[in-house]
Formats: C-alpha cells, sequence, structure tokens
C-alpha cells in the first residue's frame, strides 16, 4: 500500500548555512521520520529557500513556500498530504498573529504540518482543540522574539560603527583592500594605477567605448572577475565616489537594501584629487550629446555641437568625393531644401589654427577672464565658524532660559544661514576649480592645435585629446553658410559660445581656404562691424531673430559680391568637388 505524500521544506536565513551541518542534518531527520512513518517522498516540487528571511515573511511571499501555499489553494496538493519542517520558526518567524495565519493556511488546505524537533504532528482537526495551539502559540511567539532581539542588536553594532565611521564590511572597490587589522582600508599599487590610467584616458576624451577598446588592444590587466575589459566596468570605475574616498552606507528596510542618504568623505583612501574628480564628471558630461559610430579615430572635432543656425539641427559630417558637413534636417529630408553644405577641412582648419594664433582666455570670458578667489572662500569659512559659536551660545541659554520662544527663532536663523553658508563655500569652492581647471584646458588645447600643425607620430590620439578639450570649453558652435547650393565659392560664419559665457565669430571661405576673425573684419574697414549686435542663437525667434535674419541677408548680398570677384579674377577653388 502506498503511503501518503510527504513534502519537505527546507529553509535557511542565510546561504552560506547550506555549506555546514545544517543541510545534512535536515536531510538526515526528514529521510528518517519518512522511513519510519511509511510516508512517500514528493520531490517533484524545489523546497528550498536559501537565504530567505522567514522574519520578514519573504519565503512565503516570493520564496518556494509561497509556490506550495499557491498549488494548496489550487487544490492540488492532494488533502491528507504531510508538510515536513525541521521546526516552526522554519516556516516563519512574523509576529504570532501573521504566523498563525500561514500555520492555519496550510492546515485548512487538509495538510498536515510535523515538525522534528520536537516531533509533532499538527492535523487539520486538532486545528480546532484549543489545547493544541499552546504549543505552537508559545513556538512562534519564541521565535518572533529571538529575531526581533538579533535584529536590534545587529542595527547598534552597525549603528555603532556608523558613528565612529568603522568599516562596515569587508568590501571594497577593485583597487582597495582592507587592511590586515580590519581597522581601515588601503590602496593596491598596482590596481590603482590602473585606476588612474583609465582616468586620464577619460579626461584625455577618450569615451568609455574607446576607452574599452584601448584598454584590451594594450592588454591591461583587469581587475575586475571579467576576462576582459567590459564598458560596464569602466563606467561603474568613472562614476564610482570611492574614486575620491566617498562611500554611501546602506541600510536594511523591509528586507531590501537602501541608500541611507547620507555621504561619507575620507572613508577609502582618494585615487584621485578632487579637482580631477570635478574635471571628470565635466568630461564625461559634455560627451553626452556626441552622437555618431565609434571609430578607431575621430573625424569629426565638433559632432553633437555644430548646429545649422538656420534651423537649430545638427551639422552631420559625410564623405561623398570629400569630407563635408550637413544639416540633419536637410539630409533627413526635413529641410525646405535651401541648406547648403560646407566642406569639412577648412572648418577645422580654422577653428585649430584661430585658437592657436588668436583666442585670448579672455575671450572664453567674454573679454575679463576672471581668477580663483581663495580669499572669498576664506571669509566664507571664517563666517561659518563665528555662526558655529553662536549656535553652541544660543543652545547653552536655552537650556538654561525657561523663556525660550524667541531664542529659538534665533537659533532656526543662524542654522539656515549654517547652511546657507555650507553651499556658499561648495559653490566657490567647485566655482575656483572651474576657472582654474579652464585655463588649464585652454592653454592644453592651444599647445595641442599647435603640434597638429606639425608632425606627431600619434595623430589619432592627439584628435581624441583636441576634441575633448573643445567640448569641456565650447557650449554650441551655431553656423551659417553663405552661398548657393552647388556652387564652388561659399563661405562659413561660426559663432562660437563658450560655457564660461564668451563667444568669438570666425569667418571660413571654400574656395580660398582661408578664415578670419570678425575682429579682423571690423578693422580692415569694410564697414561690417554690426556683428556684434546679431547673435545666431535668436535667429529662429519670431520676434528677436528679425535683425539677425537681415543681418544674414546683409551678408549673403557681400558675399555675392566677393564671390563675383574671385570668379572674376579665376582663382582656383580649394576642392571642385563641392
Amino acid at each position: 500500500m502506498v503511503g501518503k505524500k510527504a513534502y519537505s521544506y527546507i529553509r535557511f536565513s542565510s546561504p552560506k548555512q547550506a555549506d555546514g551541518d545544517s543541510l545534512r542534518r535536515q536531510t538526515e531527520m526528514r529521510d528518517a521520520y519518512i522511513q519510519r512513518k511509511g510516508l512517500q517522498l514528493d520531490d517533484s516540487l524545489s523546497m528550498l529557500d536559501l537565504g530567505i528571511s522567514a522574519w520578514t515573511g519573504d519565503n512565503a511571499v516570493t520564496g518556494a513556500l509561497a509556490g506550495f501555499l499557491d498549488l494548496c489553494k489550487k487544490g492540488e496538493i492532494p488533502k491528507g498530504s504531510v508538510l515536513i519542517v525541521e521546526h516552526l520558526d522554519r516556516l516563519t518567524r512574523q509576529h504570532v498573529r501573521q504566523a498563525l495565519t500561514l500555520f492555519f493556511q496550510i492546515l485548512d488546505a487538509g495538510v498536515t504540518i510535523v515538525t522534528l524537533t520536537p516531533e509533532r504532528e499538527y492535523t487539520p482537526e486538532a486545528s480546532n482543540d484549543a489545547l493544541s495551539l499552546i504549543e505552537p502559540l508559545f513556538l512562534f511567539a519564541n521565535a518572533n522574539e529571538k529575531s526581533e532581539t538579533l535584529s536590534k542588536r545587529l542595527k547598534d553594532v552597525w549603528s555603532e560603527k556608523r558613528r565612529q565611521r568603522k568599516p562596515l564590511t569587508s568590501w571594497t572597490p577593485a583597487w582597495i583592500k582592507l587592511k590586515d587589522d580590519k581597522s581601515g582600508f588601503e590602496l593596491s599599487p598596482d590596481r590603482a594605477e590602473i585606476v588612474r590610467q583609465i582616468v586620464r584616458l577619460a579626461l584625455d576624451g577618450y569615451g568609455d567605448l574607446r576607452l574599452v577598446r584601448k584598454l584590451n588592444d594594450d592588454q591591461v590587466p583587469v581587475i575586475s572577475g571579467h576576462e576582459h575589459w567590459t564598458n560596464a566596468y569602466v563606467s561603474k570605475i568613472l562614476k564610482s565616489p570611492a574614486l575620491i574616498g566617498s562611500f554611501e552606507p546602506r541600510t536594511d528596510q523591509n528586507g531590501h537594501s537602501v541608500s541611507t542618504g547620507e555621504v561619507w568623505t575620507d572613508y577609502f583612501p582618494a585615487v584621485i584629487s578632487m579637482e580631477e574628480w570635478y574635471q571628470l564628471r565635466s568630461a564625461r558630461q559634455s560627451r553626452t550629446s556626441q552622437r555618431g559610430p565609434c571609430g578607431n579615430e575621430v573625424a569629426n572635432l565638433f559632432s553633437g555641437i555644430m548646429l545649422n543656425a538656420r534651423d537649430g539641427q545638427r551639422f552631420q559630417r559625410i564623405v561623398k568625393n570629400c569630407a563635408r558637413l550637413i544639416s540633419a534636417s536637410y539630409r533627413n529630408g526635413l529641410s525646405d531644401g535651401d541648406t547648403v553644405s560646407f566642406p569639412y577641412e577648412p572648418l577645422e582648419n580654422a577653428f585649430l589654427y584661430g585658437f592657436a594664433s588668436e583666442l585670448k582666455l579672455e575671450d572664453l570670458y567674454g573679454g575679463n577672464a576672471p581668477i580663483p578667489s581663495e580669499d572669498r572662500t576664506e571669509a566664507l569659512i571664517g563666517e561659518r565658524a563665528d555662526v558655529e559659536s553662536r549656535i553652541v551660545v544660543v543652545q547653552g541659554r536655552i537650556q538654561n532660559d525657561s523663556s525660550i520662544t524667541s531664542l529659538l527663532d534665533v537659533l532656526t536663523e543662524l542654522d539656515r544661514r549654517k547652511k546657507s553658508l555650507d553651499l556658499e563655500i561648495e559653490n566657490e569652492r567647485t566655482r575656483n576649480v572651474q576657472v582654474s581647471k579652464e585655463a588649464e584646458v585652454f592653454n592644453d588645447l592651444q599647445a595641442l592645435a599647435k603640434l597638429w600643425a606639425g608632425d606627431h607620430p600619434n595623430r589619432s590620439d592627439m584628435r581624441t585629446r583636441i576634441k575633448s578639450k573643445i567640448r569641456l570649453l565650447v557650449d554650441s558652435i551655431q553656423m551659417v553658410i553663405y552661398g548657393k547650393k552647388r556652387s564652388k565659392f561659399k563661405t562659413a560664419e561660426l559663432q562660437i559660445f563658450f560655457k564660461a559665457g564668451g563667444s568669438k565669430t570666425l569667418f571660413v571661405h571654400a574656395v580660398t581656404d582661408k578664415f578670419h576673425s570678425a575682429e579682423m573684419i571690423q578693422h580692415s574697414g569694410t564697414g561690417i562691424a554690426v556683428f556684434r549686435e546679431m547673435d545666431f542663437r535668436l535667429l529662429r525667434d519670431e520676434v528677436e531673430g528679425e535683425n539677425a535674419r537681415q543681418y544674414v541677408e546683409m551678408m549673403e548680398q557681400n558675399h555675392e559680391h566677393h564671390a563675383a570677384l574671385i570668379s572674376k579674377q579665376k582663382l582656383k577653388p580649394h576642392n571642385t568637388s563641392i
């Protein structure tokens, strides 16, 4: 005669327990009981919950036990079956009411619950006997109390670690390791140097994909568990606040790890400086507007920032006979048909050599280059210290004065001022770093542009670095092309707007491959000086753009006049394919 069906449920609160004696013990006790009672073990269900909490009830919601309960509801577990567990606390450690609800849910499905320590049988019929419920009631209450106590102790331990800023866990980023005495962290020299190399490449303009290719091509040792460098891991490194030693602690909330909202500075040893961190964030943000395929070499130094002032669309670089820029809207058939293309090489040369020969640092700021103000930062820090001293005095008076209403108002105002000063100090420090870095980037770009005019062995790497510097300095380039659609005689006017607020205007002639700045036109006596009042960013505005449109019409006429003169002089065109 075949015995009743038996189902075995085994749960561990921690996956590590599966490697110990717990699994063997529960399995041996179950098999002995089944053999002694003549039951038939149904192992078609996976009834293992490894590392799933019974205190939070997750095992009855998302675990294997949840699947068993669902089958009970559907009537797919035969009545008279037996559910075997080591102890009732393997089923649940929730509060008594929730525990009893789960307990009765199983019994009401016609399933007998068997515990092995102590060995007990709780049958559906016995659930109506109040005396038979005393023991499970006591066991459920005891299990929940132990879990509550253990949780509180663990939280107290973690809270003390947080208060003392001690290492919370042995986990660290790949370039950092826990000290032997577990008192803190230290850098792994070789891995830390690899991370610095990755940061340097990112600052030099390498996007994540090209950076990964270079690391793999150069066979740089991988510091993760992967066989090769991956885009996801490199991106994770470059976004990690651990680069500057910061750590964001997390806590458990309803069984889930959530951020506490805190940021601990100096928790890890920093691998880069704060200045490099700010520059890295700025460099990565400046690449978010980049479009186009990731090749072995940067083809377009202006991708994402060169805009057609007539329609606001980006210019795209295409190669047909020669490389040229064309408005994306025209290429996609959305333009009115008047958009013209312009050869790419003269634009790039004009931009680089214009930077190298004419641009001044003051141009980035519209004429007056700011300098880092350490004195203002120190003054703000001094005022903050004074506010803190006053807060201590007011707090002392509140403790010793029964009429505290007015003092509370003072304290509130002081606290508000302290927070305001904290923000001002952070903004001032960020500004000082930004001003210093803009000057540094500007000098780097000028140096690279001069090198580009000469002979350099690694032209591909240089183009990457040049593009990075441009994007750190330039907000957008608004361009208007003067000339007929298929004419060889074209002029491009570029208004370059810098992130620092200034701007620069360049004129580029395709037919002669020459360029000059707006200042040169103004000083040459031609009478074209109204460009100072024009802003191509307003060209598409219904009201403010009217002056700009009139200016463009005037420049069109002026271009046609010069094109006629050039044609009469029979100058050889720069490129006959345009």
